[in-house]
């Protein structure tokens, strides 16, 4: 959903003492102080009765009673349903930082597989990337062999095609019998929604069935005297029960259980969560709550493991039976049980009593997970302070949360590619970069040719009504900086900041400014930037190459 989907309506603002007035929509609620600041940010499904929950006599965690005692005014946001209040909250949390508020960071270590069904013909892939969209993700999977093991077995078992875009032609896939070739109407659409159902039902954990259907399938080609189509499912049987037999099983219940571990150092947060689907381990997610330096709260353990627990599972389609937890933390289930029941979701929250059990073993082995996941995270470079500091230091108008960077590539005199790249939050956005075949005549000119680029791609932007970034970066000196703001200026955009760097001296330029700036070698802002310049010559040259083998070819 997109943020321009959001219908909002500000209802008033309210007192404590007004509470009770508040409609029983759905919608974020912002509680301020004495000051006007914003001391915390929240969604509800009703929220009359959330804020409500927050007066009651004898609040159980510390962090509540605190925020009471300073809230003065309630500002209320209704929307028209849980989704809109959930996007809602969160893009006011970004903007805003309240104190109250607690950040968690996906750590996004762990990869996924992910079936595209909200394509008419759905692909199957791996990524590390978990979005918000119609597709189907499944996982995090503990490691990238086994998930890569599982995807060979998908497409020898189901035979679901992998290309981004279908092709005019079979490829090497479907001659080596791992896709049953939609795009020359090999398979009918029904036939492959049903490998496709078939794959969710392997993903899901249901394999019984699937077994059952290959031994029929084996048995039946056999005693057809089909004995190339027996042997494809014997292998397929046989790959399957190898895959089985990897994943351990650790707990005789049938039930899927998250298992939370949480490691606390100065006033940072490490967060696991060991997956289990049917006894087996399947998979852990990871979450990172940083100390900010700028937060006079000190948020305790309990505290952090509350709010992660609510903000993970409030808007969850896929909820466990069970989720276990640190016997330390007892006094927080039975509150999380009812907060959950009052938004219509029974989720059971339990501790792990027994030390001698293979619950608790697990959970100790979480616990040491998040510890890893904390220190790999306080020795990586903070990206939101990263970009803080980029804002900052090169003084841009803008927070640069969406970035895109340009290149030009060139090669035997004769063609020329531009290239844009994107970075959201820091990290690389694949999904969005695009190509440009140069169309000018003097293709082998940089200046006119980043010129074109530039002007293409916004143009494009504006004329589609999608969302313009709040940085670019261009690849070259002054020469390719001017000609990117040519093209900004014939299109009217006045709002976009805009940098280069040369790569000589590493010297990164801004527009009506004679000399450059020199970032520290050691600079994260600088080592940022040159990731990004980095990352689209990479990109226009791996294109260009792939421009002129088709050339070679054709």
């Amino acid at each position: 959903m997109s943020k321009k989907n959001i219908t909002t309506e500000i209802s008033g603002i309210f007192t404590p003492n007004t509470k009770n007035d508040i409609p029983e929509n759905p919608g974020v609620y912002i509680y301020k102080d004495s000051d006007d600041t914003i001391l915390y940010i929240g969604k509800a499904k009703n929220l009359r009765k959330r804020v409500n929950s927050y007066f009651v006599k004898t609040p159980v965690f510390l962090k509540t009673h605190l925020l009471v005692q300073q809230i003065k005014t309630i500002d209320i946001i209704i929307v028209n349903n849980e989704n809109e209040a959930l996007l809602l909250e969160a893009t006011l949390i970004k903007k805003h930082l309240p104190k109250f508020n607690i950040t968690f960071k996906d750590g996004k270590f762990y990869p996924y597989i992910k079936i595209t069904t909200s394509e008419e013909f759905p692909r199957i892939f791996i990524t590390r990337n978990k979005y918000d969209d119609k597709n189907l993700y499944f996982g995090p999977y503990i490691s990238s062999s086994n998930v890569r093991a599982t995807l060979e077995i998908l497409q020898k078992i189901f035979q679901i095609r992998t290309c981004k875009i279908l092709p005019k032609k079979e490829c090497l896939e479907y001659h080596m019998k791992r896709c049953s070739a939609p795009c020359i109407q090999k398979i009918t659409k029904q036939k492959y929604l049903k490998s496709i159902a078939g794959a969710i039902d392997f993903l899901s954990g249901n394999t019984e069935k699937i077994i059952t259907d290959l031994q029929k399938n084996m048995n039946k080609a056999a005693k057809e005297l089909l004995f190339e189509k027996a042997q494809l499912y014997k292998e397929q049987l046989d790959a399957l029960y190898a895959l089985d037999q990897k994943q351990q099983v650790f707990l005789s219940s049938e039930k899927n259980i998250d298992i939370i571990g949480i490691y606390q150092k100065m006033g940072s947060f490490g967060i696991v969560v060991s997956l289990l689907k049917q006894g087996k381990l399947s998979g852990k997610e990871g979450f990172i709550v940083k100390h900010n330096k700028d937060n006079e709260n000190k948020f305790t353990t309990m505290e952090v493991l509350e709010e992660f627990i609510i903000n993970k599972y409030s808007h969850n389609d896929n909820l466990p039976h069970q989720i276990l937890i640190n016997p330390e933390f007892q006094v927080i289930c039975p509150e999380l049980v009812q907060w959950f029941r009052e938004d219509g979701i029974d989720l059971d929250i339990q501790v792990v009593e027994d030390t001698d059990s293979q619950e608790y073993s697990l959970l100790n082995l979480a616990e040491k997970n998040a510890h890893v996941h904390l220190e790999q995270a306080l020795s990586e470079p903070d990206l939101l302070q990263t970009l803080t500091d980029l804002q900052k230091e090169l003084q841009l108008t803008n927070f640069p949360s969406t970035i895109e960077g340009f290149d030009i590539a060139k090669l035997d005199g004769t063609l020329a590619s531009g290239v844009m790249i994107q970075f959201q939050g820091g990290e690389p956005n694949k999904d969005a970069y695009r190509l440009f075949n140069i169309k000018a005549e003097n293709q082998q000119d940089d200046y006119i040719a980043m010129e074109e680029t530039v002007y293409r791609h916004y143009k494009k932007l504006i004329t589609e009504h999608k969302a313009l970034p709040q940085l670019i970066v261009i690849d070259g000196g002054k020469g390719q900086l001017s000609s990117a703001i040519k093209a900004l200026d014939r299109l009217k955009i006045t709002t976009i900041d805009i940098i280069s760097i040369a790569k000589q001296e590493e010297e990164i330029f801004k527009p009506n400014q004679k000399l450059g700036t020199i970032l520290a070698k050691n600079s994260p802002v600088l080592h940022l930037i040159q990731r990004i310049r980095d990352e689209s010559h990479r990109f226009s040259q791996y294109q260009l190459h792939r421009r002129m083998d088709k050339k070679m070819k054709s």
